[in-house]
């Protein structure tokens, strides 16, 4: 097994990187599977991010393929030893890996910019489902108001009674973003699956996380 991880570490290595998101995140990243089927690029860093982590994990892995082939002639509790090590060993590659990619999907600069630059009044709306930028309201300092976001884990709030001042459809942003007040749009989707390819002068204020945030005037 730990052979057989090594080779397909090598080989991603220098693949570019498209074995790596088409096998890797494909298979265990939910995100990266959603993304794929919105026809979205990705939610995650460049290969380069990755690529390190890629090849020493490789190296680890084919270390602790002979290792262990050679600890097993000695007994099995040391070959349990340098199997647990090897696994071990990997972890920290592992935690790298997924502080890159939280960084990378945090809604946190966004949601600063928004703190510092929208008025009391301003309108602040999030295209699809919240769980998405989880962390919007907190670090933005105001609830967001959720655009197409019914189909979602979260999507049983807007069958409550108080919800229809919370959850929006297209045609509710777009009246408010023709109106006289100042609209904020959070989104992750490009703009040809985006509303924001219907809303007249929308302008493209930062882009971070794999979101873009727009405002109308």
């Amino acid at each position: 097994m730990f052979a057989l991880i090594a080779v397909g570490c090598f080989v991603m290595t220098f693949d570019g990187g498209t074995l790596f998101e088409s096998s890797v995140l494909a298979a265990t990243d939910v995100a990266t599977r959603k993304a794929s089927v919105a026809g979205a690029p990705a939610p995650m860093p460049a290969w380069d991010a990755f690529r390190p982590l890629v090849v020493t994990t490789g190296v680890v892995m084919a270390v602790g393929a002979v290792l262990t082939l050679l600890a097993a002639r000695c007994g099995r509790t040391i070959a349990a030893f340098v199997v647990a090590a090897t696994m071990i060993s990997t972890l920290p590659n592992v935690a790298a890996g997924l502080e890159a990619v939280a960084s990378y999907r945090g809604v946190m600069p966004i949601a600063l910019t928004i703190a510092a630059a929208a008025g009391p009044s301003d309108v602040v709306a999030h295209e699809g489902p919240i769980e998405n930028s989880g962390a919007l309201e907190w670090y933005g300092g105001r609830r967001p108001v959720i655009v197409d976001g019914r189909r979602s884990v979260l999507g049983f709030g807007a069958t409550r009674a108080d919800a229809a001042g919370t959850f929006w459809d297209a045609v509710r942003l777009e009246e408010a973003w023709a109106g006289s007040g100042r609209v904020w749009l959070v989104t992750l989707r490009p703009p040809s699956r985006s509303v924001v390819d219907r809303l007249r002068g929308a302008q493209l204020v930062a882009e971070a996380g794999g979101r873009r945030l727009y405002v109308n005037r």
